[in-house]
C-alpha cells in the first residue's frame, strides 16, 4: 500500500471525521458517499487546506503529517475550476511548473484536448474546457498524487462522458494514484479501481470495485450500476455498434462512436435496463441476449420489486437486474437457475 492515514476532527457538533485508510499505489481510489458524508472534508485534510485534531499520512513511505500545503506534492482538481481568470490557459499551466523540476511524465496538451485552448482566457471557455485545463494545471506541477472532488457534478452529459474518457486515459499513462470524490454511481463505476464508502465521517466498507459496491448495495433501493469487462472484437460502422466479448454465451452490442479492436471496455448497465426470459427470446428488437445464474433475489425496501443478482460470462462477473416482483413470481425465479439476460444496446451506448 501506498497512502495510509488516519484523520480525526470534529467539525460541528453534528459531524466529526475519523477516517482510518490504507490506498492502493495506483489506479484510482474512489470516496463515494452522500452529501455530508465527509468527503471533500477528507481530500482538503490530504491537501493540508483542513488542520485536524490528529492526523497520520504516509505516501510511499514518505511522511506528510507535518507538511504545510504547499509541501506536499499534490495535485487538486476542485468541484469549480478555479482557474486564475487573468491568465490565458496556457499561463495557467505555466504557473503550476515553475515550483516542479524537470517534467518525467508530463502529457502533452494535445493528449488532454486543450491544444486549440492554449492561448485563450478562462472566461472563453466551456464548462468542461475549463475543467480540462484544472487537470492539466494540477498534472503540470508532477504530482504524486492526484485529489479530484467531484470535477464533474457542474457539467453536461456529454462533457461528463469526454472527461471521464481522458480521465480514463491518464490513468492508464500515469503510475500515481488517484483520489476520486463523488456520489455519482456512474463516475464510481467507470473510474474505480478501489472503492471507499463513507458515510458520517465513518469508513463503512472498502475494496476492490466492483466487488464492494454490489455486495453493499444488493438490498438497497437504488437503480445499481452494474459494470461488465471486456474487449472490443469490431465496429460497425454502418450502425454505430460496437461489439464486444466478455466471456459469455454471446457478444454484447454497444451503441456509439467506434473503439478500437483489442481494447478494454468497461460497460455500465443499470439494473433497471435488463430484462429476465426463461427461454431465449426469438425475432427481438433487443440485441443482448446471453444466458446468466441466479445467484441471488434480494427484495427491495418499500418497493414491490426485486434485485435479481446474476453470474454471467467466464470467468464470471456480477450483474443486476430490476424487475416487478410480479414478474419475478410469473417466472417462478429462484437461486441457481438459468435464466436470458436481454440488455438494450441504446441503454448501455
Amino acid at each position: 500500500m501506498s497512502i495510509e492515514l488516519h484523520y480525526q476532527t470534529q467539525r460541528s457538533a453534528d459531524f466529526s471525521l475519523d477516517v482510518e485508510l490504507a490506498l492502493p499505489s495506483a489506479g484510482v481510489s474512489v470516496i463515494f458517499g452522500r452529501s455530508g458524508a465527509g468527503k471533500s472534508t477528507l481530500l482538503r485534510s490530504i491537501a493540508g487546506l483542513e488542520k485536524p485534531s490528529h492526523e497520520r499520512l504516509s505516501v510511499a513511505g514518505h511522511d506528510w503529517s507535518q507538511l504545510p500545503p504547499h509541501q506536499r506534492e499534490v495535485g487538486f482538481v476542485f468541484q469549480e475550476p478555479s482557474l486564475f481568470p487573468h491568465l490565458t490557459v496556457r499561463q495557467n499551466i505555466a504557473y503550476a511548473r515553475r515550483r516542479t523540476p524537470l517534467p518525467k511524465n508530463e502529457i502533452s496538451p494535445s493528449e488532454l484536448g486543450i491544444e486549440h485552448l492554449l492561448d485563450r482566457m478562462p472566461d472563453q471557455l466551456s464548462g468542461g474546457e475549463q475543467q480540462r485545463v484544472a487537470i492539466a494545471r494540477a498534472l503540470a506541477s508532477q504530482p504524486r498524487l492526484l485529489l479530484l472532488d467531484e470535477p464533474l457534478s457542474a457539467l453536461d452529459a456529454g462533457s461528463r462522458a469526454a472527461l471521464i474518457d481522458l480521465l480514463r486515459r491518464i490513468n492508464g499513462s500515469l503510475e500515481i494514484p488517484i483520489l476520486y470524490v463523488t456520489h455519482s454511481q456512474e463516475e464510481m463505476m467507470s473510474l474505480g479501481d478501489h472503492l471507499v464508502l463513507l458515510e458520517n465521517g465513518r469508513v463503512i466498507t472498502q475494496g476492490t470495485l466492483p466487488e464492494t459496491w454490489l455486495s453493499s448495495t444488493a438490498h438497497d433501493d437504488r437503480d445499481v450500476i452494474s459494470r461488465i469487462e471486456g474487449e472490443v472484437i469490431s465496429h460497425d460502422e454502418t450502425y454505430g455498434l460496437t461489439k464486444v466479448d466478455f466471456g459469455g454465451d454471446g457478444p454484447i452490442y454497444l451503441s456509439g462512436p467506434a473503439s478500437s479492436a483489442g481494447a478494454s471496455v468497461r460497460i455500465l448497465i443499470r439494473g433497471s435496463d435488463v430484462g429476465l426470459a426463461l427461454e431465449r427470446p426469438q425475432q427481438s428488437s433487443i440485441l443482448n441476449v446471453f444466458s446468466g445464474r441466479i445467484v441471488a433475489l434480494n427484495p427491495m425496501p418499500e418497493r414491490p420489486q426485486i434485485s435479481v443478482e446474476l453470474s454471467v460470462g467466464e470467468p464470471e462477473q456480477r450483474l443486476f437486474a430490476r424487475i416487478t416482483q410480479k414478474s419475478a413470481d410469473a417466472l417462478a425465479l429462484k437461486a441457481d437457475q438459468t435464466v436470458w439476460v436481454q440488455v438494450k444496446s441504446v441503454a448501455i451506448g
